[in-house]
């Protein structure tokens, strides 16, 4: 079956020009014309392809046409080669297809040949980069002409609407450097806020922080409200503490530096003043940086525990949409962070992950330093270099190829530098407050009655208590305490030592015993947990620790302390292990490991009782009474039949 011939109705002077086209002139106009020649005059082809491919070409001749009659006129192009007056520019823009450019009687234009290989790689579809960006066209037209330059380009591209259309917008721009004449002569002025913290700071809202451009040095001065008096008495602390009076002093566009006593106040000390309102050219970066809301670090922890909790699941008691609904409110009331519904669901894979990723960022904050280096040297100077250095411990090298050698350095301690990323108030800070959030659940559990604390971790306590009786405060929140057990009844826990522990645990109706064991370094695999039972953990432990018996009385205090026991006081676990050799080849070999209970961290006394070092007893006798002293509070009572829940938040 034949298809019907296809008609299009082509206007007269577009048909006239078809019908007999112009010389190619090598414009992309000249080389559509010369395609739809071909195409009228290709018998190979038959008529519904023919219809097609002359449409196609049409569209396209249409469009060149369109732009060459839309191309924007007034732009000014520098720098280019060849200078003609006015009657030669507008003969010559006549007779050829090139850009329009400024008033004729200013024309300055680019060499013709450069602008027709830029117009025909720019607009052909065939060429690879048409319609691209700078770099491209650039790389592209010099292959032809080595003479095109950058300027060239970027001169034919501003004429071009495709482009100044649809070029990506750049964000990020490097920002003219700050040159300080001298220390001390420029200064930077911005308000940080910190309303929300005013209760707690006598009233004061704000803090005005000034920073000199050289030196860096940063002063800061609590500002009760903006109003001009508080601003001057908090500049003129400033200005009296530092001891110091600058010639400079930039800061933002607020009313609370363009004021007119302000102005004023700077005028009578001789401070040239500059602000973003009156002086757009200047920025005062130096001191915003400085006055950065924490969003990065809050917005980094924030995430992954929000996605711990997802990972959690819904908590115990939580089943209806009403409740899963208040819980997502409370969080957000609670921790300031949104969990999503649809994801709430138990993935001990992505809880590990988001666990690891927030926990290990305190580590980053305090990396030490003194890491081992491996360095590569490719010729006998750098490798002389880098033995000569005397910065470095030389630990190892090998000769990898006759071309490179590979050496192991350390930098020497008086030469080491921490990293970039090490911030170690941050971390000691938020260690330090969480021991002290861990004393306080200790406090908790020894002011419970016939309670009694048998282990403590950074995170987390082991108590025994009895059934039903009051319990420490539990909840969902970040920096509550949540049962890892909640629908289990541990029966049996011992410890060997600092994450080193293990526990027996049945279900609430004493069926379905299980044990478990959680050792710090220590690979648990099948073939591990086949030798290092529990039953063999809490032996091993007892034969090390348990020392009661007339021996006791015996041993002076100063001699119990436990460095790991004695002979065959241990268990050996043998496992497969991939290393490296000093070529950086992987091998597998068969490692070992020996588990034993080993506890450095206090004293162990007699009953298997712990105490950390300078431990005072009275009268050179155990301090019995230090449990008859507690502070009472009030718990909660739970409910024994569902453990755990005591409240979300």
């Amino acid at each position: 079956m034949q298809h019907t011939k296809r008609y299009l109705l082509v206007p007269e002077e577009i048909y006239q020009s078809l019908a007999s086209p112009l010389p190619s002139d090598g414009t992309p106009i000249g080389l559509v014309r010369n395609r739809i020649k071909q195409i009228k005059n290709d018998d190979g082809i038959n008529e519904a392809e023919r219809a097609i491919k002359y449409e196609q070409e049409l569209k396209r001749f249409n469009k060149l046409t369109r732009d060459e009659d839309e191309r924007p006129v007034g732009v000014k192009l520098e720098n280019l080669s060849d200078v003609v007056d006015r009657h030669a520019q507008i003969s010559q823009r006549q007779k050829t297809n090139c850009c329009r450019y400024a008033s004729p009687s200013q024309a300055i234009i680019m060499d013709l040949k450069k602008l027709r290989l830029l117009e025909f790689l720019y607009k052909d579809l065939n060429s690879p980069v048409a319609f691209t960006s700078v770099e491209p066209l650039l790389r592209e037209a010099q292959k032809t002409q080595p003479k095109i330059n950058r300027i060239d380009v970027q001169n034919y591209l501003a004429t071009q609407r495709t482009y100044t259309l649809h070029r990506q917008a750049k964000r990020r721009y490097r920002r003219l450097p700050t040159l300080a004449p001298g220390l001390h002569t420029e200064w930077q002025a911005d308000l940080a806020i910190f309303d929300r913290l005013a209760k707690q700071n006598r009233g004061y809202k704000y803090l005005l922080v000034c920073i000199d451009t050289l030196s860096r040095q940063l002063f800061v001065e609590p500002v009760k409200t903006k109003t001009s008096a508080n601003m001057i008495i908090a500049f003129g602390r400033i200005f009296k503490r530092s001891k110091y009076i600058p010639w400079k002093v930039l800061d933002g566009s607020g009313k609370e530096f363009t004021a007119r006593a302000v102005q004023q106040f700077f005028r009578t000390n001789d401070v040239e003043h500059f602000c973003m309102l009156t002086s757009p050219q200047f920025h005062a970066g130096m001191a915003e940086r400085a006055n950065l809301d924490g969003t990065l670090f809050s917005s980094y922890v924030n995430t992954f525990v929000g996605l711990k909790v997802q990972a959690t699941g819904w908590p115990e008691g939580c089943v209806t949409d009403e409740q899963h609904q208040a819980f997502v409110d409370d969080f957000e009331r609670a921790e300031g962070i949104r969990l999503d519904s649809t994801k709430m669901e138990f993935n001990p894979g992505l809880r590990l992950i988001a666990k690891t990723l927030a926990n290990s960022l305190w580590g980053k904050l305090a990396q030490r330093v003194g890491q081992t280096e491996i360095r590569y040297t490719r010729t006998p100077a750098e490798f002389h270099a880098l033995l000569d250095d005397p910065t470095l411990d030389k630990l190892d090298f090998v000769h990898v190829s006759e071309h490179m050698d590979r050496c192991v350095v350390r930098k020497r301690p008086e030469f080491a530098r921490a990293p970039l990323t090490n911030c170690l108030p941050v971390a000691a800070f938020v260690t330090s407050y969480g021991r002290l959030h861990l004393y306080d659940y200790m406090e908790q559990v020894s002011a419970i009655d016939d309670a009694e604390l048998l282990y403590c971790d950074t995170d987390s306590i082991y108590y025994v208590n009895k059934m039903g009786g009051p319990c420490v405060a539990e909840g969902e929140a970040l920096g509550q305490m949540k049962r890892e057990h909640t629908d289990r009844r541990i029966v049996e826990f011992v410890a060997g030592g600092p994450k080193n522990y293990g526990i027996r645990h049945t279900a609430r109706d004493g069926t379905d015993e299980r044990a478990n064991l959680k050792i710090r370094s220590f690979r648990l695999s099948y073939t591990a947990q086949q030798l290092l039972t529990f039953e063999a953990m809490k032996d091993l432990t007892l034969a090390t620790y348990n020392i009661d018996g007339p021996i006791d009385d015996a041993l002076d205090n100063d001699d119990l302390y436990v460095y790991g026991g004695g002979e065959h006081r241990a268990i050996r676990v043998n496992f497969p292990q991939i290393d490296r050799n000093v070529y950086a080849d992987l091998y597998t070999h068969e490692a070992h490991k020996d588990y034993r209970p080993f506890y450095a961290k206090g004293r162990v006394r007699p009953g298997m009782q712990t105490c950390p070092f300078g431990y005072v007893e009275d009268d050179g006798q155990p301090n019995e009474g230090q449990r008859t002293h507690r502070r009472k509070r009030n718990f909660v009572e739970q409910d024994p039949t569902q453990p755990g829940h005591s409240g979300w938040f």
